[in-house]
């Protein structure tokens, strides 16, 4: 397995580890005893239907996290700006999908209808 590190940037983040074998799995181990699997869509959903969450999912998680956060005393510029950087990452992704559609009307479906 490979550990990701990239969110080690404090100390409460330094007690979380992250592991992944592979693209579509991830598991989060916090301190000794939580450990939680992310497990990605494999696959297309026409061919295999949704068998797992995706990027979009994550970032809608968040960013209504930052949102509450804003809401109330933790807001500040700084989660103010991932906000915006991560709404404009969700829009993106959203386009992608859009393009996809664009080029091979056959890849609708009905979770992707737009």
């Amino acid at each position: 397995m490979r550990e990701v590190t990239t969110h080690r940037i404090n100390k409460c983040n330094r007690q979380i580890s992250i592991f992944t074998g592979e693209l579509d799995t991830y598991v989060v181990r916090i301190g000794p005893n939580i450990v939680v699997t992310i497990a990605f869509q494999r696959g297309p959903e026409k061919a295999v239907g949704v068998n797992g969450l995706t990027n979009e999912v994550l970032l809608a998680i968040v960013i209504d996290r930052l949102e509450r956060f804003q809401m109330g005393p933790a807001s500040c510029e700084e989660n103010g700006e991932a906000l915006g950087l991560l709404e404009h990452g969700l829009a993106k992704l959203a386009a992608r999908v859009q393009r996809c559609i664009q080029r091979n009307p056959s890849w609708r479906t009905p979770g992707n209808a737009g």
